[in-house]
């Protein structure tokens, strides 16, 4: 970016678009080209160029300025949606898993935790509910055990390791 104006042989200035920015490039000018101006063997004066900085750094704070905006522009917009993408992904899934542990604690062991992804998450959602499926099973082998129990035509009772009646059957109660 520069800026020029016509000096006279007497050092008069005839052309300057602005006197302060005139006074700033003399100063600031890192390259200065000048031409002397003659008509036949008269020096009417000198064409000097400044070549400054001077609009370069008003350019680049503007531009600086932009880049920030636009910046936290894009920021703002993101926000929301890495919101929406942490609660859809991460934060429902972990109450999904929270909601089944609390339903295995009611003792229902046929719950079922929906498995989603192949992360950490779906690595616990997959051990709950192997463990819902075990303790149903063992369940139903209680079950089924105390019904053969009950069903023995012997007197049992079972006592534990300090000698204290536990259960007994159908049997030994009648005796």
């Amino acid at each position: 970016v520069h800026t020029s104006w016509i000096r006279t042989a007497e050092g008069k200035i005839i052309h300057a678009p602005d006197k302060a920015l005139l006074r700033d490039a003399e100063k600031r000018s890192f390259l200065v080209l000048k031409k002397e101006i003659f008509k036949g063997n008269e020096n009417l004066g000198t064409v000097e160029l400044h070549i400054t900085d001077y609009y370069l750094k008003q350019q680049l704070w503007n531009l600086i300025a932009k880049i920030g905006l636009q910046t936290m522009l894009i920021i703002g917009l993101m926000i929301p949606l890495l919101s929406r993408f942490f609660n859809k992904y991460i934060v429902q899934r972990i109450v999904n898993i929270i909601n089944g542990i609390e339903e295995v604690k009611k003792r229902n062991y046929t719950v079922s935790i929906d498995i989603k992804g192949n992360d950490e998450l779906s690595d616990i959602a997959v051990n709950i509910n192997n463990m819902s499926k075990a303790i149903l099973e063992r369940e139903q082998q209680l079950i089924n055990l105390s019904k053969i129990v009950e069903s023995m035509p012997s007197m049992l009772i079972s006592v534990n390791q300090k000698g204290v009646i536990k259960h007994w059957n159908v049997h030994a109660a009648q005796s």
